[in-house]
């Protein structure tokens, strides 16, 4: 769970400081939400969107194999 909330925080570095300084603190997710709504680049936003829904699948699959042969 820790993982999957690490790849979607959004909204804290986005009130603290929107990111920065420079692109310091920019997570996935607030990257996808620049392209799409500040840039107007939906076809990045788009690609941004799956990336993460990939990395977020072999992440919960990977973590899933690991706890699965301590069983």
């Amino acid at each position: 769970m820790t993982f999957i909330m690490a790849m979607r925080t959004f909204d804290l570095p986005l009130v603290a400081n929107n990111g920065g300084p420079g692109y310091t603190s920019t997570t996935p997710s607030l990257m996808m939400y620049r392209s799409v709504f500040v840039h107007s680049d939906i076809g990045q936003g788009a690609a941004l969107a799956i990336i993460i829904t990939a990395v977020v699948a072999v992440g919960v699959l990977a973590i899933n194999r690991i706890f699965a042969q301590e069983d």
